[in-house]
């Protein structure tokens, strides 16, 4: 087994990603993991805490991910509303997604099957909630005010993602964010 090889990471996800849909979640071990990719259960543990964190972990994506939402918020017109300002990152953050409706779907389906993976997705969606508050308040906006229009994005981009999973597939994830925008406006 190599053990310094690059590309390990990428390597265990895809190796996880083939045995959760082989054998299942629960089924496939760490160990099983490791052996697919090609290395050991040790190098996993170098890049994962553990075997659901393969589903979530991506580091430099998360990272270029949060800091369009950051960027986009900090950037946005200086008369723009917390939620306009909102918008248009999460507007900017589905035209740089790049992602695979088909794996996307089958993913989705993974975490709401396991408790464990729906709280793992749950701690990621406040840590997004946290990143959404930190740059509405360095526009100045008040924290409370700042925290419900963060939550609110949320709510967003998890109602438009699984519109695009669920329904409309001929809709962009784009298309989806824009009508759940608008839709939230009557509220």
């Amino acid at each position: 087994m190599t053990r310094w090889e690059p590309g390990a990471a990428t390597r265990l996800r895809l190796a996880a990603w083939q045995l959760f849909v082989e054998r299942g979640y629960d089924a496939t071990t760490v160990a099983d993991i490791a052996e697919r990719a090609g290395l050991s259960a040790r190098t996993f543990f170098r890049h994962f805490p553990d075997k659901s964190e393969v589903l979530f972990a991506d580091p430099e994506a998360a990272s270029e991910l949060e800091n369009t939402f950051v960027q986009s918020i900090l950037h946005a017109p200086p008369n723009s509303s917390p939620l306009d300002a909102l918008a248009q990152a999460l507007r900017d953050a589905a035209r740089a997604w790049g992602v695979n409706r088909e794996l996307s779907r089958q993913r989705y389906d993974l975490i709401l099957q396991h408790g464990e993976l729906l709280e793992r997705e749950s701690a990621k969606m406040r840590h997004l909630s946290e990143v959404f508050q930190g740059a509405l308040e360095q526009r100045g906006i008040d924290p409370s005010r700042a925290r419900l229009v963060a939550l609110l994005g949320v709510a967003i981009l998890q109602a438009s993602f699984a519109a695009w999973l669920e329904n409309s597939p001929e809709r962009s994830l784009l298309e989806h964010v824009d009508a759940s925008i608008e839709a939230s406006r009557t509220l």
